[in-house]
């Protein structure tokens, strides 16, 4: 099979320039790649950008030569990404061409010349999709301003090509409207294009027998042991440290043995104490940094002695049942809260506080903003918590170099990138929660306020009122009942009006008065919350 191997290293811009018969089997399943995956493909463009690298390895393409196409076995949605990408950055220039008579010209140019050699015309895209979604993707994607014309689908593999490309175009938009000028806005969308398509590179492996291909794909694939990535940092820290090698591997096995030799979690905590002293690292580019600034044995000796020291505060947050580090009950509570609420973005900046000697009671009020900021923007506002990563990063970074000083001012900071309270209230009336433990701490903190004291968080079920209703999970459709409450219903076939008549909470007893709950009450009810909700989290 070797010898019928052919294998390329390709820039995207030559992959779609030499290899214009591309095209995705129709036994592949539907493009699947959401937000998160989407905000990690820009932010790895973004570092590329910043640094002014040449080079960023995009992953392998497995093909099939056959029948005068190649069928992508593998790469499938990174290639439709690219294709939406740059279907993004060609009506991007379009919009600059219609708008600019001094720029335009250059920029009519180059969108026709994305087109042309990039993409490809109708009947002749260098990419060719499934059946399934073939028309909707040329037809809206491939067709230059032709997006803002698809229809609503409840297609589930349209839906992630539209959310793909609303996503990339919102990003491009917010970085166009920080330049002033057309050259300016120009320039940028050249750039952004250059580094996309040269920058980028894959490796090509095309084999004319489709079983080969797919036997290659599984290898690739394997779901066998790979190097952590804290294996090959240890390898790193372990060369650097010389003559104190000795101390380095005694201070690195401290840090196992709280990690619990979980290599998975030693890389997320290297990742966080890096993020929490140092330029932002995205995972893929850990090794990079560590290996280009940890380069004598002091530095190594350094380093390892600040992981021995902050591996119980990680454990503390990503495991507060756990903890072995804070003392304050209420620090320990606020951090459970906040794994409930599906919190991480926010570790480093605890690192960074208790790194730089910030006490517990400090530490507190700063864990119930970032609460409140994980509510506002995440919960009910709905936003990506990965865009996030380097605004909790730098305000880490700030504390540790001294620029933030105060509690306060890490609030402060924390509160410039939470969406306003008219973002929040209009978010909240028709928002709804599908996780028992995050609709356990809005229902705590807003329909049971009043009786907060003898309601035991841990020790609560949620209810939902009417499960047939079309918003089911609305937060304002559903109750705290206790444990016993939910056998009598669950286990029992107790009444539900029954129970909650009889419940332990005010705040749910009031609700077995209520002849109809309908969409109607269930919004009204949810309404009547927005107030204090807005408040409590603000």
């Amino acid at each position: 099979m070797a010898g019928n191997l052919s294998f390329t290293q390709y820039s995207l811009e030559a992959l779609f320039k030499e290899v214009t018969n591309m095209a995705i089997p129709i036994y592949q399943r539907g493009y699947a790649w959401g937000a998160d995956q989407v905000d990690d493909l820009w932010n790895d463009l973004m570092e590329v950008m910043d640094d002014d690298q040449s080079d960023h390895f995009f992953g392998q393409i497995v093909m099939n030569n056959s029948e005068g196409k190649q069928y992508i076995i593998d790469g499938q949605q990174r290639l439709t990404t690219t294709v939406i990408f740059l279907a993004v950055i060609r009506d991007a220039l379009l919009a600059l061409a219609a708008g600019d008579d001094q720029n335009g010209s250059e920029a009519l140019i180059r969108a026709n010349d994305l087109q042309d050699d990039i993409l490809g015309k109708r009947g002749k895209f260098h990419l060719e999709q499934s059946d399934s979604v073939r028309d909707y993707f040329d037809t809206y994607v491939q067709t230059p301003n032709a997006f803002s014309k698809a229809p609503k689908t409840n297609k589930q593999s349209l839906k992630n090509i539209n959310q793909t490309f609303t996503l990339l175009q919102k990003n491009v938009t917010n970085a166009l409207h920080k330049y002033t000028t057309s050259n300016e806005r120009l320039n940028y969308l050249k750039m952004l294009y250059r580094h996309l398509t040269q920058s980028f590179f894959v490796i090509t492996i095309v084999t004319p027998d489709e079983a080969a291909a797919f036997v290659i794909f599984e290898t690739l694939n394997a779901r066998g042991r790979d190097l952590n990535a804290s294996d090959l940092l240890k390898n790193h820290i372990f060369r650097t440290a010389q003559h104190e090698l000795e101390l380095v591997q005694e201070t690195w096995n401290q840090m196992m043995d709280a990690l619990n030799n979980d290599s998975g979690a030693t890389t997320r905590f290297i990742r966080a104490y890096w993020n929490a002293t140092r330029k932002f690292a995205t995972e893929k580019s850990l090794y990079k940094a560590i290996h280009n600034h940890i380069t004598t044995s002091s530095e190594a000796v350094q380093f390892t002695e600040e992981l021995a020291g902050l591996a119980d505060v990680f454990v503390a947050m990503t495991s507060p049942k756990n903890n072995a580090y804070f003392s304050d009950t209420k620090v320990v509570d606020m951090l459970m809260v906040l794994k409930d609420m599906g919190g991480k973005t926010f570790y480093p900046l605890v690192l960074a506080m208790v790194k730089n000697k910030y006490s517990e009671a400090e530490l507190l009020p700063v864990l119930q903003k970032i609460y409140s900021f994980i509510v506002y923007n995440f919960t009910v506002g709905g936003l990506v918590a990965n865009k996030y990563e380097k605004t909790f990063s730098t305000i880490a970074e700030q504390v540790n170099d001294h620029r933030l000083t105060s509690v306060k001012a890490i609030n402060d900071a924390i509160a410039e990138d939470m969406i306003s309270v008219d973002q929040f209230k209009e978010s909240w009336v028709h928002f709804q929660v599908k996780t028992e433990k995050v609709a356990k701490h809005l229902l705590f903190e807003t329909y049971y306020q009043d009786e907060q004291a003898k309601i035991d968080i841990n020790a609560v079920k949620v209810l939902i009122l009417n499960g047939n209703i079309e918003n089911a999970n609305q937060i304002g459709n559903k109750v705290l009942i206790t444990k016993e409450e939910n056998v009598r219903i669950r286990k029992q076939n107790q009444p539900i009006e029954t129970v909650l008549a009889e419940s332990k909470f005010a705040g749910t007893r009031k609700l077995a008065e209520v002849k109809i709950i309908d969409d109607d009450f269930v919004t009204e009810r949810q309404l009547a919350a927005l107030s204090p909700a807005a408040s409590f989290w603000r």
